[in-house]
């Protein structure tokens, strides 16, 4: 019995491991839409979301309404697959504020503050895992035409969050950095990026569209 219960708890401990890893790795350039849009556009994004790590596939997606290009209220969800670890799925609203928008006199960069919920089920065991995020991000645009944009940022972000295993608790804190570049064409974008946490490198890739309102003057 023992021998079982030394077994249990290893395994629980490996993936809370891996559920605080994956929680916080994924998602992250989805939180932030409003540096895409024009200034005072107000509209929403629709953006999909695919990432891949150790035998893990990650597919996401997320929707937003921007108002006047600063503030965006959006939900993020994501499903994970790996036959070694499960299904697991997620749901995470989330708010993003635009703090310093990039002009020609003297803002160089483009500085936005998002903040999320984040809940995380196992489909398969009686497992779930509850977290917050808080990052900032910075990005330069650079207008190659009329209708192209390319915008290469970096994104800094620290989360807290607890992990639930039939009645076992985990609490851990994590720090993520990312760098990605945005490439838009009219109201279609596409962000490749790398996340960096715990000596772990993750390539993700987030694609979508701008369904934009009339631009106030």
């Amino acid at each position: 019995m023992c021998r079982n219960n030394s077994f249990n708890k290893k395994t629980f401990q490996m993936k809370s491991t891996f559920f605080t890893l994956f929680l916080l790795l994924t998602a992250i350039f989805s939180y932030s839409q409003n540096y895409l849009f024009n200034e005072n556009q107000s509209g929403l994004n629709f953006t999909g979301r695919l990432s891949s790590f150790d035998n893990i596939d990650v597919f996401g997606f997320n929707a937003g309404f921007t108002i006047n290009s600063r503030l965006t209220l959006g939900v993020d969800l994501e499903l994970r697959h790996s036959e070694i670890y499960d299904n697991k799925r997620s749901f995470s609203p989330y708010l993003n504020c635009l703090l310093v928008r990039q002009n020609n006199q003297n803002r160089p960069i483009t500085i936005n503050l998002h903040s999320y919920y984040k809940n995380l089920k196992n489909t398969d065991y009686d497992a779930s895992k509850n977290s917050f995020g808080l990052g900032l991000g910075f990005y330069r645009s650079y207008n190659l035409k009329s209708n192209i944009v390319i915008i290469p940022g970096g994104t800094l972000e620290w989360s807290s969050g607890s992990l639930d295993l039939y009645g076992d608790e985990y609490a851990e804190s994590n720090i993520v950095y990312g760098l990605n570049i945005s490439g838009k064409f009219n109201n279609f974008y596409l962000t490749p990026g790398v996340l960096f946490t715990n000596g772990k490198q993750i390539f993700e890739i987030d694609f979508g569209i701008l369904l934009v309102g009339d631009k106030k003057q």
